[in-house]
């Protein structure tokens, strides 16, 4: 992140010397960043959903603005508070974003190896699986370059990244390499993914095929980005630090790979397993289970004395009848 200095700024300049150069955002004109008030914020969301965006979209707009503005306030050219008038809409579910289970990735590639998505988008298999198991985003895989892919070694080199962190390699999985090994020979041009409209140009999204091969799969909520939590998730188990998967996710820090990482019914049982049992753990409960049990509340009645107060309760209190 660029560095602001100054005692002021319009918030146009200060997201291009805060954000990445491959950062898109949308033009907030030459508004002051001590002038941003509620009003302001109200008309750019509306201006937004003219402009044909989701509430999804703008939230996710707008929590980015927080982020800025938060840090114009620690660079002290905006006051303490202010980006809390920019207020998200409520009620916004987001999809999920969260690991494919197996099975799930198994229906997944199934649906987008059938005949009619060869037809409709034969890009999408490849896309998946390289997406499950190289952990690429989304803009990465479309943009990847023939050059980048080397077979020889089984590896992925990503040249262009929206960070400087992103420049990497990654290793390919024995059925990635399968894939790329039968896909590239069937592609013309310098992109793994060339576009079926744009002749010399890389496809610019597949997320309508993608959304419309997960509901066929009879999936949920999943998006493409699923798939690189997918990679993350499974790759943690594997490697030994976890600054390896940093490196291979392009990321700068831990803190960056986190969110990725979701913890799994199997991770936590055996995390359970492992936990450590006494040597004469098993004796002992062996002897245990054989030891004769008996009712030790035994309850008697004296002759002409009656208990009264509520069972289980000490000390309990007598009435002598006379």
């Amino acid at each position: 992140m660029k560095s602001f200095q100054g005692p002021t700024a319009d918030l146009h300049t200060l997201l291009r010397n805060t954000t990445s150069e491959n950062t898109s955002y949308p033009s907030f004109g030459e508004i002051l960043v001590h002038a941003i008030n509620r009003e302001s914020c109200e008309k750019y969301k509306r201006r937004r959903l003219l402009d044909g965006m989701t509430k999804v979209t703008v939230n996710r707009e707008l929590s980015t603005l927080k982020s800025i503005l938060k840090y114009a306030t620690e660079c002290g050219v905006a006051p303490e508070g202010v980006g809390r008038n920019a207020r998200m809409f409520s009620g916004v579910e987001n999809k999920e974003k969260r690991p494919l289970k197996v099975d799930e990735f198994g229906l997944l590639v199934e649906v987008c190896a059938s005949l009619e998505f060869q037809v409709m988008a034969p890009h999408l298999l490849p896309l998946v699986v390289v997406g499950a198991f190289a952990g690429l985003r989304p803009s990465e895989l479309m943009r990847l370059a023939k050059e980048d892919v080397d077979l020889e070694i089984g590896i992925i080199w990503v040249r262009k990244s929206k960070t400087p962190s992103g420049i990497r390699y990654v290793p390919l999985k024995k059925e990635a390499w399968e894939v790329l090994r039968y896909w590239l020979p069937r592609t013309k041009g310098k992109w793994v993914f060339p576009s079926p409209k744009m002749p010399g140009a890389h496809i610019k999204d597949f997320g309508k095929a993608f959304d419309k091969a997960v509901k066929q799969a009879g999936l949920q909520g999943i998006t493409p980005d699923c798939l690189r939590h997918t990679f993350a998730t499974k790759t943690k188990r594997h490697v030994r630090r976890l600054s390896d998967l940093r490196e291979m996710m392009g990321h700068s820090s831990d803190r960056h790979t986190e969110p990725y990482l979701h913890e799994e019914l199997e991770d936590k049982r055996a995390a359970v397993e492992a936990l450590p049992v006494p040597a004469n753990f098993t004796t002992v409960l062996e002897k245990w289970k054989e030891e004769p049990r008996q009712d030790t509340r035994q309850v008697r009645d004296s002759p002409g004395v009656e208990m009264v107060g509520p069972w289980g309760l000490e000390p309990q209190t007598s009435t002598v009848s006379r």
